[in-house]
């Protein structure tokens, strides 16, 4: 019965051992972190790019997105003439146009200047023609008639012969200014370069009798 009783006692004095040994690795914190109970797994959150506002780099500000400019903003300035090119068709001015240059008001008011002559041909003093139009909310350009905007300068009788048709339309000024006498319009549909975000630095202006294409001066 002794030797009982001490296996007894060494196996209660054994577990109790255990168990101080296992309470002191816990109040440590000691115990496996892979430990299914004692691991609790953070979810990873991903921020999506497209809805993060943008910000400034300098002062790390939120900055407003990019929206598309009205045309007379991306053409307003002071326009060079790259050329004019007549379209093809039974009538033909056989002119040549030059030097030009072309000027958009803040308020869309259209102004354009450029040396005329029949081709081949180099009178002096030069002939000229200056137009006055106005940009439209439809992205176009449409000539104004009459006034100071639109003049005849030092052009010669054949430039007047060509100009004319038997029934009193104006072909130079309905080519080049987009009116004539008789009442005929003839407005620019307009195509410009780049992103709508900015200014366009190239234009295209086109109508049924010819293109005028401009750079930035």
């Amino acid at each position: 019965m002794k030797e009982v009783a001490k296996w007894s006692a060494g196996v209660v004095a054994a577990v109790l051992a255990g168990l101080l040994v296992y309470w002191l690795t816990l109040g440590l914190g000691g115990g496996d972190e892979r430990d299914p109970v004692n691991t609790t797994i953070q979810p990873t959150i991903t921020a999506d790019p497209a809805t993060m506002p943008s910000t400034d780099p300098a002062t790390n500000s939120p900055t407003e997105p990019q929206r598309p400019l009205p045309f007379v903003e991306r053409v307003r300035g002071v326009w060079k003439l790259q050329s004019w090119t007549e379209a093809g068709g039974p009538i033909t001015l056989y002119i040549e146009a030059s030097n030009g240059t072309l000027t958009v008001a803040e308020d869309g008011q259209v102004d354009w200047r450029m040396d005329i002559d029949e081709r081949g041909e180099n009178n002096q003093p030069q002939p000229a023609i200056k137009c006055g139009g106005q940009a439209t909310l439809a992205g176009e350009i449409e000539g104004v008639p009459g006034g100071p905007r639109n003049s005849e300068i030092n052009w010669t009788s054949d430039l007047h012969s060509v100009d004319h048709s038997s029934t009193g339309e104006d072909w130079i000024w309905r080519a080049l200014c987009g009116w004539a006498t008789i009442g005929t319009r003839a407005p620019y549909k307009v195509t410009l370069d780049g992103v709508e975000t900015a200014p366009a630095t190239m234009m295209e202006m086109a109508n049924q009798y010819g293109t005028f294409r401009w750079s930035r001066a």
